[in-house]
C-alpha cells in the first residue's frame, strides 16, 4: 500500500497496489479469486443454514462450526472484495479511516478464528477423553419458551403483520437518513452526526427484537436457548441506554447552538462528537453487563416460560427459584439512574434554551430557534413516554392486564425507531429536500 502522488487526492487517501509485477495478469488472477469469494459466501452460508434448520445438529461441535463459518464469512467480506476491486480495476483508492477499519476487522476476526479453533479442540478433547461428562460440560442448555402476548394468541398472525411493517419502515427510514446525511455535505454537522448515530442504534434495537417476534407470531418459534435469551436481553437494554444517551447529546447540541452559538464550532468539534458517542456506548455496556452475570448465578429448576415477546430483564429474573433481591435492586437502580440523570440533563438543557429564546427580541427569531428543537422534542416524547409506562406498570401496575403491558413494552422498542426518521425527515428542511431529490430528481430540478 502506498500514498498516491496526486495533488487532488488528500493526504489521508491511499492507493492499494495489489501484486507488484503481475499487473498484466490481473484479469486472469481475478478468476480464481472470484471463485474463492463465491465459495466462501455460498459454502459458509450453506453450513449456517443446515446447522440452523437441522435439529440433530444442535450440538456443541456444530455450534462451534457455525461460529467458524460465520467468522470465515466475515473475514471474506472484509478482505476479498477489496482484492477483486484491485484486480478488476474498479477501485484502488482507500481512505485512512477505511484502511484502519479493515485492519481492525482482519486482525480481530483472525483472533476470533483462533479462539474458535481452540474451543473446537476442547470440544474434541472432552468428547474423546471424558465422554461420560460431555453433555454435562458442554450441553447443559436450558430452553426458554416465550409465549408472546397471553390471551391474544389467536391474533398473533395479524399482530405479526404490524410488527413486520414497523420493522420494514425502521430499516428503510433509518437507512435513508444515514445515506442522506452521508451524501449531503451541508448535513455534515454535529446535530446530524448524532442523528446518524441514533438511526444506527434504532436499526440495531429493532433488529434485536423484531425477527424473534415475527418467529413467535408467524412460525410458532417460541423456543429460545437460555444463553441466547440472555444475549438478547443484554443487547436490548444496552441499545435502550445508548438511545437515551444520544438524546441527551442532542439536547446538549441544541443548548450550545441556541445559548452559546458563537462557541458552537469550537465546543462541538468532530472529536468531541465521537467522544460523546463512545461515552454513551461505554456507559451502556458497563451498566448492563452485570445483569446477565447476576442472572447466570441463579438456579432455575422448573419454570422456563416467559409471558412476553422478548427476553426482558425482570421477566427472566422472575423465573429463578431463589432470592432475586440483588437482581431486582440492581435492575431498578440502573433504570432509575438512567432515566433520572438523562431526563434531568435534557430538562436542564431545555430550561436554559427557553430562557435564551424568551430573551430574544424578534418573534421570528424565537420561532426559528424553537423550530430547530421541534424534532428532538418529538423524539424525546416518543421514546420516553412508552418507556415510563412500561417501567411503572411492570412494578406498580398490578391491575394492568399482562397483555396491555406486553403490547406497550413491545411498542416501546418498535415505535420510536420507526417514528424518529419520519419526524426528522418532516421537521428538517435539509433532510426533506435531499430525500425528495433522491427519489424525485426531476421534481427537484424543476423546482430549482
Amino acid at each position: 500500500m502506498s500514498v498516491r502522488p496526486d495533488s487532488k487526492i488528500s493526504n489521508s487517501t491511499f492507493l492499494l497496489t495489489g501484486f507488484p509485477g503481475l499487473e498484466q495478469d490481473y484479469p486472469w488472477l481475478s478468476v480464481p479469486f472470484s471463485g474463492i469469494y463465491a465459495m466462501i459466501l455460498s459454502g459458509n452460508c450453506l453450513v449456517l443454514h443446515v446447522i440452523r434448520t437441522e435439529p440433530s445438529l444442535h450440538q456443541p461441535m456444530f455450534y462451534f462450526l457455525a461460529m467458524l463459518a460465520l467468522t470465515d464469512l466475515c473475514m471474506g467480506l472484509s478482505t476479498v472484495h477489496t482484492v477483486l476491486g484491485i484486480l478488476w480495476g474498479l477501485s484502488r483508492e482507500v481512505s485512512l479511516d477505511a484502511c484502519i477499519a479493515q485492519t481492525f476487522f482482519v486482525h480481530g476476526l483472525s483472533c476470533m478464528e483462533s479462539g474458535v479453533l481452540l474451543a473446537m479442540a476442547f470440544d474434541r478433547f472432552t468428547a474423546i477423553c471424558n465422554p461420560l461428562r460431555y453433555t454435562s460440560i458442554l450441553t447443559n442448555a436450558r430452553i426458554i419458551n416465550i409465549v408472546g402476548i397471553p390471551g391474544l394468541q389467536d391474533f398473533h398472525c395479524w399482530i405479526g403483520i404490524s410488527v413486520c411493517l414497523l420493522f420494514s419502515l425502521t430499516l428503510l427510514g433509518n437507512s435513508v437518513i444515514i445515506v442522506t446525511i452521508k451524501l449531503e455535505p451541508s448535513l455534515h454537522q454535529p446535530m446530524y452526526f448524532f442523528l446518524c448515530m441514533l438511526a444506527m442504534n434504532d436499526m440495531a434495537l429493532a433488529s434485536s427484537t423484531a425477527p424473534k417476534m415475527l418467529g413467535i407470531f408467524w412460525l410458532e418459534a417460541h423456543s429460545f436457548e437460555f444463553n441466547i435469551c440472555l444475549a438478547q436481553m443484554y443487547f436490548i437494554h444496552t441499545f435502550c441506554i445508548i438511545e437515551s444517551a444520544l438524546l441527551v447529546a442532542m439536547a446538549f447540541d441544541r443548548y450550545v447552538a441556541i445559548c452559546i452559538p458563537l462557541h458552537y464550532t469550537t465546543i462541538l468539534t468532530t472529536p468531541m462528537v465521537i467522544k460523546m458517542g463512545l461515552g454513551g456506548v461505554t456507559r451502556a455496556v458497563l451498566m448492563v453487563l452485570p445483569c446477565p452475570l447476576l442472572i447466570k448465578r441463579l438456579p432455575y429448576y422448573t419454570k422456563y416460560v416467559i409471558n412476553h415477546t422478548y427476553c426482558e430483564h425482570m421477566a427472566v429474573v422472575k423465573l429463578a427459584s431463589a432470592n432475586t433481591l440483588i437482581n431486582r435492586a440492581y435492575g431498578i437502580s440502573v433504570a432509575l439512574s438512567v432515566m433520572i440523570l438523562d431526563l434531568g440533563l435534557i430538562a436542564t438543557s431545555y430550561i436554559k434554551i427557553l430562557q435564551a429564546v424568551f430573551r430574544l427580541s424578534s418573534q421570528n427569531a424565537r420561532s426559528k430557534a424553537l423550530g430547530t428543537c421541534a424534532a428532538h422534542v418529538c423524539t424525546i416524547l416518543v421514546s420516553y413516554t412508552p418507556a415510563l409506562f412500561s417501567f411503572l406498570t411492570h412494578r406498580i401496575g398490578k391491575k394492568v392486564p399482562p397483555s396491555i403491558h406486553i403490547i406497550f413494552a413491545s411498542l416501546y422498542l418498535l415505535v420510536p425507531p420507526t417514528v424518529n426518521p419520519l419526524v426528522y425527515g418532516v421537521k428538517t428542511k435539509q433532510i426533506r429536500d435531499r430525500v425528495v431529490g433522491l427519489f424525485f430528481p426531476n421534481r427537484k430540478i424543476s423546482e430549482n
